[in-house]
């Protein structure tokens, strides 16, 4: 028995073609190429469909969607490259599927999450599960790039696409740099026909990537764009998001927050709707700019139609993420490169790293690279691929990508140019030296500088605020000095972090516990992770005994 739970809401809307039931939940830049799928599957003897050739048509897809079709006997599902619209299922008796996992798990009527080892560690350490599983053993979801067909009482799973940064083009420095710049204008420009005249809105931060959102839509012609920022009073990203706006002709907005005004949203009922609706079980919830977007659309900031468009993930792609060192001989093993993800990204409470828990999460780990063929082994000048490919199908596509979550909730459309098919194969091909510290992408930015809005305007000019905040913080650095930095970091992270969190989303957790803290907390996310292993019943961080292991080798 095949039952299918989509709701038709978020942009999910159902429709029949050639016989088949479709849901499809986002937007396609060549609608077309979706039929031509169909139309293979209709006319098709499911038992003896080409997997090869579904890839290859999957593969040609380009947009932000999920896609769900259904037959009398079988069911076919897929989302795009990044999982930007969620698809769950489950197989008992009965195979179900549905885009929200709270409605699984109210059919089965679950009362309590039973996860396995890996789940529960991994989401306690970086704030998400690996692979395909949730905390609930009994559903599972799909992965970025990832497909399924149930037919015949049987499961077969498989991935069509797999971000592969090892594809390295060795091309003449200026050839890169004009096919960048092309690249940039070509998404943005595709783009914006596609929302087909709607308003933009841009959350514009100090950063490169929502800068160069704003700068090539300024570029390209683009007029009704609205730019809106938010956070502390008088903070560093406000007073250059509204610089910026102000140089392009921007329509700007400020939503201003404090820890008062936050904690009010994350115990209304609002937020509990929210967390309820967008639980998926395998990561903790986005809360970035989910109250600040809820309150635009309250108060009727924009219009309701709008469609929001923000940097996710340009610092990740263009290389952010890619370790500075990785060229020495000692960090090109593959036992390495998993030390260095490992600390980086299951970092979130400090007393959890332990030899053990590293053992369970590595494990996991090598279970991806094979699920996914990601080489093990590659020349010393390709290796960072191994490591950029891994965080694509862990943090960045199991969590940061729900951040999209606020607009939808909100009933908003968006669109993610950054993680635009173009763009990512053009940076799949990109070499290490120009990636390392995004030397590359930087320079082309500050060359070209559209909009008049980067020689003259600084980039991620931090600065504390308010004043006395700073001047404590820095005699206190001051008189740590002599105990080291390590013990400095500690005092930071449970003294200050939560006041320097210009979102303010720190005020999820009371400071008092906070400051008292001696688990190793990172920021607000540990805080997420905890708060949720708590309302699921599933016990909280718990650190039994503090140690200190030194893990990288």
């Amino acid at each position: 028995m095949i039952t299918v739970l989509m709701r038709e809401q978020y942009s999910c809307k159902k429709f029949q073609y050639n016989g088949l039931i479709v849901w499809f939940s986002g937007h396609l830049y060549n609608q077309s190429h979706l039929y031509l799928i169909i139309d293979c599957l209709s006319k098709t003897n499911i038992e003896k469909i080409s997997i090869e050739r579904i890839k290859g048509m999957l593969l040609k897809l380009r947009g932000n969607f999920s896609i769900t079709i259904k037959s009398e006997y079988w069911v076919f599902s897929f989302v795009d490259r990044i999982r930007s619209f969620p698809i769950f299922y489950s197989k008992n008796s009965n195979f179900i599927i549905g885009n929200f996992a709270y409605d699984i798990k109210d059919l089965l009527d679950l009362k309590d999450l039973k996860p396995d080892k890996l789940s529960l560690t991994a989401f306690s350490m970086s704030g998400y599960t690996i692979g395909n599983k949730t905390l609930i053993k009994e559903v599972l979801q799909l992965e970025a790039g990832g497909f399924l067909l149930f037919h015949d009482d049987k499961i077969y799973t498989d991935y069509y696409y797999s971000y592969s940064p090892w594809k390295i083009k060795n091309d003449s420095k200026t050839k890169i740099k004009n096919n960048l710049s092309d690249v940039i204008i070509t998404v943005i420009e595709d783009m914006y026909k596609n929302v087909d005249g709607r308003q933009i809105v841009v959350p514009l931060s100090a950063g490169y990537d929502s800068r160069l959102i704003v700068s090539t839509l300024k570029e390209i012609g683009v007029k009704d764009v609205v730019c809106f920022s938010y956070g502390r009073k008088n903070s560093f990203e406000s007073k250059t998001s509204k610089e910026i706006a102000r140089k392009l002709g921007y329509r700007w907005v400020n939503v201003p927050v404090t820890i008062k005004s936050q904690k009010f949203f994350f115990d209304s009922e609002i937020y509990k709707e929210y967390l309820t609706l967008f639980d998926s079980y395998a990561s903790v919830p986005a809360v970035q700019d989910i109250s600040e977007v809820y309150h635009i659309k309250s108060n009727k900031l924009i219009d309701k139609d709008a469609v929001f468009v923000n940097g996710n993930s340009g610092d990740f792609i263009t290389g952010g993420h890619v370790p500075s060192n990785i060229l020495k001989v000692e960090n090109n093993n593959i036992e390495n490169l998993l030390d260095i993800y490992f600390n980086k990204h299951y970092s979130l409470w400090e007393c959890l790293k332990t030899p053990e828990s590293k053992d369970i999460i590595i494990s996991g780990l090598y279970d991806i690279m094979n699920q996914r063929d990601i080489p093990k082994e590659l020349p010393i000048d390709c290796s960072h691929g191994i490591i950029e490919s891994i965080e694509y199908t862990g943090r960045q596509t199991s969590y940061v990508i729900d951040q999209q979550n606020s607009y939808k909730f909100s009933g908003y459309d968006f669109r993610l140019p950054l993680w635009d098919n173009i763009f990512m194969d053009f940076w799949e091909s990109v070499p290490y030296n120009y990636k390392v510290n995004q030397s590359l992408y930087k320079e082309v930015l500050l060359e070209n500088n559209w909009g008049g809005v980067w020689s003259d305007h600084a980039v991620n000019n931090f600065d504390i605020r308010p004043f006395w905040l700073k001047t404590i913080r820095a005699m206190t650095k001051l008189l740590l000095t002599p105990l080291g930095r390590k013990n400095w970091h500690k005092v930071e992270r449970n003294v200050f972090t939560y006041w320097l969190d210009i979102s303010c989303n720190s005020a999820i957790t009371p400071y008092s516990k906070v400051i008292l803290d001696r688990r190793g907390q990172r920021h607000f996310v540990s805080w997420l992770a905890d708060q949720y292993l708590i309302s699921h019943k599933l016990g909280g961080i718990s650190c039994q005994k503090k140690r200190e292991y030194n893990l990288v080798k």
